[in-house]
Parts: C-alpha cells; sequence; structure tokens
C-alpha cells in the first residue's frame, strides 16, 4: 500500500506540473463530468417521470422555483418573488426581467401558461397532469366535456406578472411547482412535435446541450442564464456506462467526479474514497393490477398477502432498509400498519369470504419482473412457494427486458408486478397521489371512494398535524386492502468527494442541480501546484 501511494504522488506531481507549465496563460475550463449506466432521456417534460430525467432537467430548464440543494426547500427560481391572498388561493409570481431562454428571447408569464396547459391537455395523455388539479379549473377541463380553457385560473398580467389561482388553499403548492412538470417552455416548442429526442433544446437554464450521442451528452453555460456569474461549471459531460469498473476506475484517477449507484463497484475503492450513503425518499414495491377479477376484491389481494412470510421475503441480505410501509420516515407522520407478518389462518378466512376457499378457483397468478433483477426474481419464488404450499395456487414469472418493463407494467396482462417510486418533492403526498382514481401514474389501477376522499381532504387542509392524518388515513386504507405490497425503502448510493466537490448535498430526494455544483480549493503542501479538476 505505501509503495503504491507513493507512485501515485508522484505521478500526481509530473502530471500537475506539465498542466501549469503548458497551460499557464490559458483561460481553464471547469469541467464536470457524471457518469450513470444508460438512460432513457425525453427533452420534452410532457411524458417525463424519471429520477434521470429530473436530474438531467436541473441543467437546461427552471422553473418558478427550484429546490434548495441541501433542504429541498423552495427557492427563487425564474420567480425572484411572490405573494399569496390572505385565503392562500391566488398566487402571483413576479419573473426577473432578465430570465432568457438559450437563444436570447425573454422567458414570459404566457410560456409559463401554454406549457402547463399542454401538460393538462387530455389529448396529450401526460403522465403528471393530474398535478395540476389543485389550480382552479384543472380537473373539469382534463375529465368533463365540453372544455373552456377560460374557467382555468391561469393569467399572464403582463410578460413579467404570472396569476395563479388554486381550488382551494394547498400547503404543498410551492413545493409541488419544484416537480420538471412545471417548467416553461420556448413558444416555438409548444406546438412542436418530434423534439423529444433531439440533438439539443431551446432550455432556459444554466447549461445548453452542445452534443448528444448514446454513450454521452456535453453541455456548456448558458451565456444568457440570468445567474450565470454564479454557476461555476463551465461543461457538463454526462457518460452512459455499463462498466463499473470502467466508471469506478475513472472516478479514482480523478476524470470523473460522480458515479450514480449502478456504476459503483465497491472493491476498488479505498476506505479514502467517499462513497455518500444516505436514506432515499423512496419505496420499492409489489402492487397488484387491481381492475382485473378476482384481483380487484381487497379480500383476495389480503388473503394472498397474508400466506407469505414476509420476513423471509424482505430479506435484510437483500434490502437495506425492509420495510412494510408505503411512506417512508418523515417527522411528525401518523403510525400507519403494514402487512408485517405471515398470518395463514385469517389469509385464508378471506380467501374463503371472497368465494375462494383454500384458493380453489383463482386462477394462476402471473407476475412480471425485469429480466436482470436476480433479486426480484428470488423474492417471486418464495413468494411462489408458499402460495403453492398453502393453497396450491399456480405462479407464472414473466421475465421483461429492463429497457421495457415501465411499458409492460401498463398493460392488462399480469397480476403483481414490482417498482420503485422515489417522492418527486419532500412530502408522503408525492407517494399517495399516485394511486388516486384520477392520477395517469396508478399502473395499479386502484381506485377506492374513501381513499381518494383522503387525498383529497389532505391536499386542502392547511393544518400540518390534521393534514398528516389523513394522509396517514388514505395509507392505512391502501395498505389494508393490500393494493400495494412495500418491500423496502432504498438507500442512496453515490460515489463523489464531497471535499472537493462543492454545493453537492445529501437529500431524500436524491436530485442534485448542476447548477450549484462548484470545485472546492484543495489545499496543498508549499512548492507543490495543483492543477484544476
Amino acid at each position: 500500500m505505501l509503495k503504491r501511494a507513493a507512485v501515485c504522488a508522484l505521478s500526481l506531481l509530473v502530471v500537475c506540473g506539465a498542466t501549469v507549465a503548458a497551460n499557464a496563460d490559458a483561460p481553464k475550463v471547469r469541467e464536470f463530468v457524471m457518469a450513470d449506466s444508460p438512460q432513457s432521456l425525453s427533452l420534452d417534460p410532457l411524458h417525463t417521470f424519471t429520477s434521470f430525467e429530473s436530474q438531467f432537467y436541473t441543467a437546461i430548464y427552471e422553473g418558478l422555483v427550484v429546490a434548495d440543494p441541501q433542504t429541498l426547500e423552495p427557492v427563487p427560481g425564474v420567480a425572484q418573488s411572490w405573494d399569496s391572498s390572505d385565503d392562500g388561493r391566488i398566487w402571483t409570481f413576479s419573473l426577473r426581467p432578465d430570465a432568457r431562454y438559450s437563444n436570447g428571447d425573454p422567458v414570459r408569464a404566457q410560456d409559463f401558461i401554454s406549457a402547463w396547459m399542454r401538460m393538462i391537455d387530455p389529448a396529450n395523455n401526460a403522465e403528471y397532469s393530474f398535478f395540476f388539479d389543485l389550480i382552479k379549473g384543472v380537473h373539469a377541463y382534463r375529465t368533463a366535456t365540453p372544455r373552456n380553457a377560460a374557467t382555468i385560473g391561469l393569467t399572464a398580467v403582463n410578460d413579467h406578472e404570472l396569476r395563479v389561482e388554486l381550488e382551494a388553499p394547498a400547503a404543498h403548492f410551492l413545493k409541488l411547482l419544484t416537480h420538471i412538470s412545471f417548467l416553461p417552455l420556448h413558444p416555438s416548442l409548444v406546438a412542436s412535435t418530434g423534439w423529444a429526442n433531439a440533438s439539443s433544446v431551446i432550455g432556459n437554464g444554466p447549461f445548453v446541450i452542445k452534443s448528444r450521442t448514446e454513450q454521452e451528452i456535453v453541455l456548456e453555460k448558458s451565456p444568457y442564464y440570468w445567474d450565470r456569474d454564479n454557476v461555476a461549471m463551465d461543461r457538463l459531460r454526462i457518460r452512459f456506462m455499463d462498466d463499473a469498473n470502467e466508471a469506478t476506475d475513472g472516478y479514482i484517477t480523478g476524470r470523473i467526479q460522480w458515479v450514480t449507484r449502478g456504476l459503483i463497484n465497491g472493491d476498488k475503492l479505498q476506505p479514502s474514497d467517499k462513497i455518500e450513503i444516505y436514506p432515499l425518499f423512496g419505496t420499492t414495491y409489489f402492487f397488484f393490477a387491481c381492475d382485473q377479477a378476482p384481483w380487484n376484491d381487497w379480500r383476495v389481494r389480503r388473503g394472498l398477502a397474508l400466506l407469505v412470510p414476509w420476513d423471509a421475503v424482505r430479506n435484510k441480505d437483500d434490502f437495506s432498509f425492509p420495510s412494510d410501509l408505503v411512506v417512508p420516515s418523515i417527522p411528525n407522520y401518523p403510525t400507519v400498519k403494514g402487512i408485517a407478518n405471515q398470518a395463514m389462518d385469517e389469509g385464508k378466512k378471506l380467501l374463503a369470504d371472497a368465494g375462494f376457499p383454500n384458493g380453489k378457483g383463482l386462477p394462476a397468478v402471473v407476475v412480471k419482473v425485469s429480466s436482470e433483477s436476480t433479486v426480484m426474481k428470488d423474492l417471486v419464488q418464495k413468494m411462489a412457494d408458499a402460495w403453492k404450499s398453502a393453497i396450491g395456487l399456480s405462479v407464472i414469472v414473466k421475465e421483461v427486458d429492463p429497457d421495457s418493463y415501465l411499458a409492460e407494467t401498463r398493460k392488462n396482462d399480469f397480476t403483481l408486478a414490482v417498482s420503485t417510486w422515489v417522492g418527486d418533492y419532500a412530502d408522503p403526498l408525492t407517494f399517495l397521489q399516485l394511486w388516486t382514481s384520477t392520477s395517469n401514474l396508478n399502473d395499479a389501477r386502484f381506485s377506492d371512494k374513501d381513499y381518494d376522499a383522503a387525498v383529497n381532504d389532505a391536499i386542502t387542509m392547511t393544518d400540518a398535524r390534521k393534514r398528516y392524518r389523513r394522509l396517514a388515513d388514505a395509507e392505512q386504507i391502501i395498505l389494508t386492502k393490500a393494493a400495494v405490497l412495500p418491500l423496502d425503502h432504498s438507500p442512496a448510493i453515490n460515489l463523489i468527494n464531497t471535499a472537493v466537490v462543492g454545493g453537492w448535498f445529501s437529500n431524500p430526494l436524491d436530485i442534485h442541480p448542476f447548477k450549484f455544483l462548484t470545485f472546492k480549493a484543495r489545499a496543498t503542501p508549499p512548492g507543490i501546484a495543483m492543477a484544476l479538476p
């Protein structure tokens, strides 16, 4: 070890000395390199819902407010200030007069309205259109005919003033605005199609795409961004890699500054190499196709769930934070009760009450899993063995290519599937609104009037304690009726040295806006020149 360290130190001196000598008079381009697994990426917010896209959009777009990189609280973005009426229903946002798109055009209040109207147009079937239902008139516009856009509570008072009227006060409104669905679009994009996979896009964020290939995306600081003087990085390079050894070696040698979870080879790391591990505001879970008989009967779903040996399925060898709850731990949120243990007698009784004594008459359970997930295939086998032993139930496992897995879970040809949801903003509602009847992301196709009432009540509550209580009521319903069977609250894992990289903070959404990243000054012994990263 000592010999290896000495060689590395000598190499650093030679490389750094050469760099400084060769470029003494040249300005240094501050480039930040991130390595991630191959990812699908749409530049169009209309159908964007992956964690990677949420991270990437912090480079090319900016909403009225943005999430503070450390606290996740809303801070000014395009809006330099805002105020609300005494009853909390009318919000007025003052836009920065120097907010510009990457082509130099001004960002106007009407651009937000046009982009949001595009999101809620039923013909576009945007996954997050239901997020806008708290705005006056949107729910009726999305779900009823004839539609009248004039009833929607959005007004461009002038180019720099946007007024938003809500159906009712909403305590989470500003947090919701940090989400990627509420971004503005350049007017040339609103009525256009086919630019989701373009090589670049006119955005209003701190960076603009300069090149895009399957292997990497290169971005440079936008010359028109209103806060460009406070953007430290001149260039971002996002490399898509499938070799954890190569990515980890790149980090060790300093060619890559940030490596995401799937590309970390821990065996190559030394104790001094920095891995950031922290709780993620996310849940991995099985979910039933609740609109198909007999799985549309909660007694069947819960009956089957109670036959499962959950202590074996939620194995700590496979999961960091096993859990039977939907909402991860959050301060002041009430206690709810999930299915934590096997209860054979109760499970069989529920099946009998539903007309399937000892499982007789139940069709085979069809489970979809990713072909690359050995862990999930093993878990399904444990569940299948339990059901076979208890009631003779057959299980058919359908392995799906991971690239098409999300699309496959939206088909009506399975009983159970597995998914992971990471919260869009730091609030329990980001989990529980998923399974409301009007949610476009309700892949379980769960529909329950009491559940909808609890969530909708919470949306309009301003008293934090009462609001959390109603959200907990909703969670208890979906757990009791076993539409969702939680497995784990996974940790976020990133390889990054925060002693070298500033502006990158551990946070439960695992979103780290590129705007705030910087290289910290590093102390070096006297007489030794240190090159920039």
